[in-house]
């Protein structure tokens, strides 16, 4: 099989990308309640977790490493960048160099100098024109402005991929740095912001002008006061007018006090859930987008993009924009008519902005829907993360992968359905969410992917212990459905199970191992009854992992009513005498085929021990000899990828498991000294992070709450 990379390719019309180890270096955490923090969490969220490593800092000397958008935990200050690099074997460095932590700057530094001898792709994303800052009268770190300015450069140089936030930014930094910059600009998922109408309801109803973000002194402090400045005037005139602003935790603490007091203002913590910001902002009568008119502003600003424009244009409520139209977002509001602009300080002429706002209905009526026209015009989401993926698979380095396949000593692993998941991702069209069945589930490794993403899962998992891990990884999500039965070619009421206490991974239908043991009986039921039951129109992932029963699973499953897109089997011919049946792997393999899959086998090396870390070997496409003792999984594809695809996801997804060959998630936790997760303030604000890491769901209605104990926005 031929090992030439395609970046990306097309399945049914639609644009399917994996997604390469990624080592993120950056201050912020993704998703966190700096501006650059949603950024991230919107192109990065669908990053698989094992694939996403990000690294920041929490000062000089106390460096942080997360999986994906997991809480992070310490980094042990014996760790190198070195290390780092060859536990974790990026093929993508993507680094923000920021000028806050020199510590951390120079750590990333020599991170993407060990990484890049290495061939690993680099990615520079500047979000804001720090460096003009410089000349603007800002107190800065003086030696590190003038370390990291010089070495921005060479920085800009090296890189393979150079990322900017507008196109005012990108065109300025072109001429600065002599490179091309790509923008990558904020993004919206318009399906979570429906359209609303004029919130105007009653003469006695106050106009609400709501404003959520900072207070920062050097970017909205001054207009955001002088707009509530402005409100009070009109309130004193007898107008019903009311400023509701939400902020941050610091700005709260640092800022908050200017604003009490000032007649018809409200000022708060940015407590809400997502969806409860959502509905907050589309329930206000006009969104405030403030910036200041002062040089160090201007400087800046000058050429960044608000990264919350997007989401107030989906908001579909009219913009009061108040700001030096120097600035590139407050030009690009004025220049497509997407907001009532302001482009001077004086509080009389905010003043008549809000009134002239207030008193025309259609006016902001014809403001709203422009906004929302143009928000799906210029900021969809879709087109804008498969884009941003794209340009990181253009630079992803290679992991060479041998044609014989691997050896056992190298300890390679595979996720097969993690495969499967960065190959395929189908629309939500009409049959509805995506769904996948899961006859074995185990603890629920296969299914988390595909349910994180949204996908309808069906999982069988007849045995209690593993059930009881399930229920604890999964058991909140609202579309996880578990069942207690086994799944056969014919339904019964009772059948002898076995379970082994050696591996909690052999539990089944028949005994094969020395350690096995009588556990009790099970019911058993078909995949015919579940579709029938279910009403499933589809079947996107089907994943088989029973013992040798394999074949008995497809025997009650009608394919001439529905054929699963995707199947992911089994097979291990050693099992298939104990288990009653003599069909074996070639006979599964045939039969999928005969069924019109494109199959390959995932093989790996002989099991030497079941409890143990087993080694994986290579992917073959079927039909081909497999070794007579050999093990595995068959992945069968209705529409099979390009042969470069499939090249290009192995990559993303194979992972090294023990010693020097050691590489992913599993290799930083194991090769590299961590601590753990960073201890908190208070008790309260320990019991609100573990409710959010190990009970996302129970969080997810309590987020206000949380969120208060965790003292952010």
């Amino acid at each position: 099989m031929s090992l030439t990379v395609a970046c990306v390719y097309l399945q049914k019309g639609q644009l399917i990308l994996s997604y390469p180890r990624l080592l993120l270096l950056d201050m912020t955490p993704i998703g966190g309640p700096a501006a650059t923090g949603a950024l991230k969490e919107t192109y990065l969220s669908p990053w698989p977790e094992d694939a996403l490593l990000h690294m920041s800092a929490l000062s000089d000397d106390r460096f942080q490493i997360a999986a994906g958008t997991r809480a992070p935990v310490d980094l042990a200050k014996t760790t190198t960048p070195q290390d780092l690099v060859e536990a974790f074997r990026p093929q993508i460095v993507l680094y923000r160099p920021v000028d806050d932590v020199p510590s951390f700057h120079r750590f990333s530094m020599e991170t993407i100098e060990a990484a890049t001898a290495r061939g690993t792709g680099l990615a520079v994303w500047l979000m804001d024109d720090w460096p003009a800052r410089a000349g603007a009268g800002r107190s800065l770190p003086t030696e590190l402005m003038k370390e990291l300015a010089t070495q921005l450069v060479g920085l800009v140089e090296k890189a393979d991929l150079n990322l900017a936030i507008s196109t005012g930014m990108a065109a300025a930094f072109r001429d600065r740095y002599k490179r091309d910059f790509e923008i990558v600009h904020n993004a919206v998922d318009l399906t979570i912001w429906p359209p609303v109408p004029d919130r105007r309801h009653a003469a006695t109803d106050p106009f609400v002008i709501r404003y959520a973000g900072s207070l920062a002194p050097d970017t909205t402090s001054e207009t955001v006061l002088t707009v509530a400045r402005a409100v009070a005037s009109l309130v004193d005139r007898g107008e019903n007018i009311r400023l509701e602003i939400k902020t941050q935790a610091h700005w709260m603490n640092t800022q908050a006090g200017a604003f009490r007091g000032i007649k018809g203002v409200e000022i708060s913590l940015a407590d809400l859930a997502p969806a409860e910001y959502r509905d907050w902002l589309q329930e206000a009568d006009a969104l405030l987008l403030g910036y200041n008119f002062d040089e160090t502003t201007k400087a800046y600003l000058r050429v960044s993009f608000a990264n919350k424009l997007p989401e107030l244009l989906a908001a579909a409520r009219p913009i009061l924009a108040v700001g030096p139209t120097e600035l590139e977002t407050i030009a690009y509001c004025r220049d497509h008519q997407l907001a009532y602009c302001v482009d001077h300080p004086e509080m009389e002429k905010i003043a008549d902005a809000i009134l002239a706002l207030s008193s025309d209905a259609s006016l902001r009526v014809t403001l709203a829907r422009r906004a929302r026209a143009h928000a799906n015009e210029a900021f969809a989401l879709g087109p804008a993360r498969q884009r941003f993926v794209s340009l990181l698979n253009d630079i992803a380095n290679d992991v060479s992968l041998p044609e014989e396949g691997f050896a056992r000593e190298n300890h390679v692993q595979l996720e097969e359905c993690a495969l499967v998941h960065q190959l395929y991702q189908p629309d939500n069209g009409a049959g509805g969410a995506p769904v996948m069945v899961d006859v074995g589930a185990h603890v629920g490794s296969s299914l988390a992917p595909f349910l994180r993403d949204g996908w309808r899962v069906f999982a069988f998992e007849p045995d209690s212990k593993n059930r009881e891990g399930l229920m604890r990884n999964h058991g909140d999500a609202s579309t996880l459905t578990i069942f207690d039965c086994a799944v056969g070619a014919e339904p019964a009421k009772s059948v002898a199970f076995f379970t082994s206490d050696v591996s909690t991974g052999i539990s089944g239908l028949n005994a094969f191992h020395p350690s096995h043991k009588a556990s009790g009986t099970v019911a058993t039921t078909t995949l015919v009854r579940l579709i029938a039951g279910e009403g499933l129109t589809r079947i996107d992932l089907l994943k088989i992992d029973v013992e040798g029963h394999e074949h008995a699973v497809l025997d009650g499953l009608d394919f001439t009513r529905l054929k699963p897109s995707v199947i992911v089997a089994e097979y291990d011919d050693g099992k298939k005498s104990i288990a009653g049946d003599l069909r074996g792997a070639k006979a599964l393999a045939d039969r999928l085929q005969a069924e019109g899959y494109t199959v390959f086998a995932s093989e790996w090396h002989p099991i030497e021990e079941y409890g143990g870390q087993h080694s994986w070997s290579r992917l073959i496409q079927m039909p081909a000899d497999l070794p007579p003792k050999g093990w595995g999984n068959f992945i069968a594809f209705q529409d099979p990828p390009s042969e470069e695809s499939l090249m290009k996801a192995l990559r993303a997804v194979l992972r090294g498991g023990a010693g020097e060959n050691a590489f992913g998630i599993g290799a930083v936790k194991t090769a590299l000294q961590v601590g753990d997760p960073a201890r908190t303030r208070s008790f309260y604000h320990r019991a609100a992070t573990a409710l959010i890491r190990h009970a996302p769901g129970v969080a997810d209605a309590l987020r206000p709450l949380a969120r208060r104990l965790l003292g952010r926005a």
